[in-house]
């Protein structure tokens, strides 16, 4: 079976490929973080940075998170936001299609 999920939903869909491997085809996660090693503290915890949680994943961590992932491909949205990625679809929508079919 194939998998989209966005943001907590792609975690779902990366927690799901993860433990069940061999029941997931294809896994797009959009809008998604991770990080072998877990979360940095100050998302964890916000009230142990001074500047609130301000830090996101950015271009190093999700080209670290797609080495962690046989033959994974990276899509970046310059310019998008988390949550306007879904705003995007004239560019997100083709990307996931070739995924998905193999093209």
């Amino acid at each position: 079976m194939d998998v989209f999920g966005f943001s907590l939903g792609g975690l779902v869909g990366v927690d799901f490929a993860v433990r069940y491997p061999d029941r997931i085809g294809r896994l797009v996660a959009a809008s998604v973080h991770y990080r072998a090693d877990g979360y940095y503290p100050e998302i964890r915890d916000p009230s142990t940075s001074p500047a609130a949680s301000t830090r996101l994943p950015g271009e190093q961590e999700f080209t670290a998170m797609r080495e962690l992932i046989p033959d994974a491909q990276l899509a970046v949205l310059p310019g998008s936001t988390h949550t306007a990625v879904m705003r995007r679809r004239e560019l997100v929508e083709p990307m996931v299609t070739r995924f998905l079919t193999g093209g």
